[in-house]
């Protein structure tokens, strides 16, 4: 039990330090060429988290912060909102996490807090819930539909040739058929049925031209192959660790698995795996399970990853991921690696965010604005809401380009510019933004910053409370 909880550390470890890896990397990605590029009109994503193509190319995309779904033109990045609480009628979204295409065109999204498959009209927005839904009476409003083990914690789905559903429940350890009319639920592949390495977490799941379904599991590091009848298992690529929880050696060359979180099939049956920790695109070749770096912060031009969580191919082999920390659509060119965000409103991220630091430790303010932006002017910034500390950022703010688009306003020292002695500061920004070749917005931004002294062990009070 000891040698399993080490492990198990480790690993949390490792992937820290992969995360702290990429943190760095956007940094010295920071400062770079400028490249204004049309990232669409429309309203703005919160967190696109799952992303499949329409059979008319539009790429339709869930927002699992917004609680809604998106349709995206890759060629313009217009966004528009498909289904939401102000669109369509039925059951509100209270946590999508996935979605995937019926052969009628309907959608179909998984919700994670209502524990649910529910069915989107792709016209009207309107939702159904076509399985699941136990929870009663909050946060769903209608009985459970369909027989069979409820779901737990729904994370990925996918159409089958015959239009039966597959989905991954990652609390369960489970992968489940749902028939789409009925709603009824079988346990198509778990400990309890089909053979081979037991799914630990299971995430993001496709259909394979075969029939058979890969799926990605965050714990075991690895793309599992699952056969559609008798549910058995088989690693198909990674499993790098030497036995628990995975019970059989490294399948396939090339950089391991830190995080997979979702996967695609690319024309030639290769499958493109999002790995949110690496921050890449990771090609397997599905017959020896080598895995080879497509894009990453090593290979291709244009913003870096930062946290892609889902990816999708079309049929021109154009890779498209969503990137929930940009709150933008990125695209891959498979050849070369590089990136390219085509869909991606004005947002505002605050650095440092939230957080505690101690007053010996100078840090640099940056307000980071990204999207197709020609101008960024600050027009209010205050301390704990009585402070106003504008002048001082505009007389220490210098303007430095990101890479893809967008710009940073950087004060340097800032908690000495400001006088940040120790005690809790509110800090609110309003920018005010020109972009998409003249349109305006004001964007808002807060942070909450804990400064402590060297002798300090807790937060004080808000200063000038």
């Amino acid at each position: 039990m000891q040698v399993k909880e080490e492990k198990k550390f480790m690993k949390r470890t490792s992937r820290l330090l992969a995360v702290f890896a990429v943190v760095a990397m956007i940094v010295t990605h920071l400062i770079a060429s400028r490249e204004a590029k049309a990232q669409g009109s429309g309203p703005g994503f919160r967190g696109p988290g799952a992303v499949v193509i329409e059979p008319a190319g539009s790429l339709a995309v869930v927002d699992r912060l917004g609680d809604a779904v998106f349709r995206v033109v890759p060629s313009t990045g217009d966004r528009t909102i498909v289904s939401n609480r102000d669109t369509g009628t039925g059951p509100n979204f209270a946590e999508p996490v996935d979605i995937a295409i019926e052969p009628l065109g309907t959608f179909v999204v998984v919700d994670r807090n209502l524990d649910a498959v529910v069915r989107v009209d792709s016209r009207t927005g309107n939702r159904t819930v076509i399985s699941g839904c136990s929870q009663t009476p909050d946060p769903c409003p209608v009985p459970l539909i369909g027989s069979g083990p409820a779901f737990l914690e729904l994370a990925g789905v996918a159409t089958e040739s015959r239009g039966t559903l597959v989905v991954t429940d990652f609390e369960a350890q489970a992968v489940l058929r749902v028939d789409p009319r009925t709603g009824n639920r079988t346990v198509l592949s778990s400990a309890d049925r089909g053979t081979g390495p037991l799914l630990d977490e299971p995430m993001g799941i496709v259909v394979q031209a075969n029939g058979s379904l890969a799926l990605v599991d965050l714990a075991l590091d690895a793309v599992v192959e699952v056969d559609a009848v008798t549910g058995d298992r088989s690693i198909l690529s990674g499993c790098s660790e030497l036995d628990d929880p995975c019970p059989v050696p490294l399948v396939g060359s090339g950089p391991s698995f830190l995080r997979p979180t979702d996967l695609s099939v690319r024309p030639n049956r290769v499958l493109a795996v999002i790995d949110t920790d690496l921050g890449a695109v990771v090609d397997v070749n599905p017959n020896t399970g080598n895995r080879t770096i497509v894009s990453s912060a090593d290979r291709g031009s244009g913003p870096v990853f930062l946290n892609p969580l889902s990816i999708a191919v079309d049929r021109n082999r154009r890779l498209f991921v969503a990137e929930p920390a940009r709150r933008a659509m990125i695209q891959v060119a498979p050849a070369t690696g590089n990136r390219e965000i085509i869909s991606q409103a004005p947002a505002l991220t605050i650095s440092p965010p939230d957080g505690t630091y101690t007053d010996l430790q100078a840090f640099d303010l940056v307000l980071i604005v990204e999207g197709d932006i020609d101008d960024v002017s600050i027009l209010s910034a205050s301390l704990n809401t009585m402070e106003d500390v504008r002048a001082d950022l505009d007389r220490c703010s210098t303007e430095q380009p990101l890479t893809g688009s967008g710009v940073a306003l950087r004060c340097e020292n800032a908690n000495a510019v400001l006088e940040l002695d120790p005690g809790r500061y509110r800090f609110d920004v309003r920018l005010d933004v020109t972009f998409n070749q003249g349109r305006n917005v004001q964007l808002r931004g807060r942070a909450f910053w804990n400064i402590i002294g060297e002798e300090d062990d807790g937060a004080g009070p808000i200063q000038g409370d």
